[in-house]
């Protein structure tokens, strides 16, 4: 397990403005057991938003002081409202699509697409469909310490 994390941050450590290795590197995470499909997997901790249906349920899969990454399950009709991180931040949907608000405008993100949001820029996600996704912050944000 330890040599797998070491070629995923070597991997993200290195991908600079590379969006072939992200597209690589969310191929490789996503065929992992998926959260819904095995409840057995505990989410780290969940993102409960005051109109969603059902919380986000995310999961650490590494964590040191340069980066985080995350699993995420977001079940059809949840959101994370519009927040703001002081870092960056790399999506890579695995599964479904999310609708995404960068800055005021909406786009749509599919399956096997990355998107990455700059430190400092607003931006919120709806989720329409069930939808599974690969975060990763750079370095760590503060706002999600909180891994059981």
């Amino acid at each position: 397990m330890k040599s797998k994390i070491k070629v995923l941050e070597k991997a993200v450590q290195e991908m600079g403005d590379n969006l072939d290795i992200l597209k690589k590197l969310t191929e490789r995470l996503h065929s992992t057991p998926e959260m819904l499909e095995h409840p057995t997997v505990l989410p780290s901790f969940v993102i409960r938003a005051e109109n969603s249906p059902e919380p986000i349920l995310v999961r650490t899969i590494f964590r040191n002081e340069n980066m985080h990454i995350m699993r995420c399950y977001c079940p059809a009709g949840s959101e994370h409202p519009q927040h703001v991180h002081n870092v960056q931040e790399v999506v890579l949907v695995g599964r479904g699509k999310i609708n995404l608000v960068l800055n005021g405008e909406e786009k749509i993100i599919g399956q096997h697409e990355i998107f990455v949001v700059p430190a400092d820029v607003p931006h919120a996600c709806f989720f329409k469909e069930n939808t599974e996704l690969t975060a990763i912050t750079i370095p760590p944000a503060k706002e999600y310490t909180h891994d059981a």
